[in-house]
Formats: C-alpha cells, sequence, structure tokens
C-alpha cells in the first residue's frame, strides 16, 4: 500500500463549547511533535455533527497541506485555534455596567492530535 501524504489530515477532538465557534474553512495552527518542524497553517475541511454525549466533545477534521513531504503520517501536533475563537457562554450574560470590564484572549492548544494520510491509495 502506498499513503498519500500531501495533504495530512489532522483529527481534532474539541469541547462541545466549541461547537457554534468553528466553521469549515477556518484556518487552525497546527505544530508537529517532530523534529525541526515548524508551526503551518491548515484548513478545516469537516466539522462533526455529532456531539459525544459521554466526553461532551466532537471531532474536526484538518487538511494540513505537505508538499515538500517534511511530516510522516502518525505523527503527534498542537492545533491552536487563535485568539478570535472563544466557547460558547455557560454563564448568564453579564449586566450592561459590568461587560467590558473582563477581557480575556483564549488560545486552545490540544495536545495528543495525530497527523494521518488524507488518503490511501491501492
Amino acid at each position: 500500500r502506498v499513503a498519500v501524504v500531501n495533504p495530512l489530515r489532522v483529527e481534532v477532538v474539541l469541547p462541545s463549547t466549541f461547537y457554534s465557534a468553528v466553521k469549515t474553512g477556518m484556518s487552525v495552527t497546527v505544530t508537529p511533535d517532530f523534529p525541526g518542524a515548524s508551526p503551518r497553517l491548515a484548513r478545516v475541511t469537516v466539522v462533526d455533527r455529532l456531539i459525544d454525549g459521554a466526553s461532551n466533545t466532537f471531532r474536526i477534521r484538518l487538511e494540513l497541506p505537505n508538499a515538500d513531504l517534511s511530516l510522516p503520517a502518525g505523527l503527534r501536533c498542537k492545533a491552536e485555534l487563535g485568539d478570535s475563537i472563544a466557547p460558547a457562554q455557560k454563564r448568564p450574560a453579564q449586566p450592561a455596567a459590568t461587560r467590558g470590564a473582563e477581557t480575556s484572549s483564549l488560545r486552545l492548544q490540544l495536545d495528543s492530535v495525530l497527523l494521518s494520510p488524507a488518503r490511501k491509495q491501492p
């Protein structure tokens, strides 16, 4: 069997609070756990329509360009959704008088994300 490693497919598991924030086509920074590998931009290709009730998570799939074939399949990596992505509010909205008093930036960093071949050819 021959595996196609350009592009690589990245499978990411996220908490359900991010479900409404993640959209197909958005960019995600992926850093492979591999000597000499630098962060790369991947694109969201699939947002799973099923939330796992036991873990309260859902999956997304990313497409990671690997034109130089420098990354093998099967690596662990970290994925960062960036500062503009925020989870859905779990608590009621703040009263108008306190809005803006607390500002925060969220950078979700996920460990143990796997890179896999995009497809296999016979």
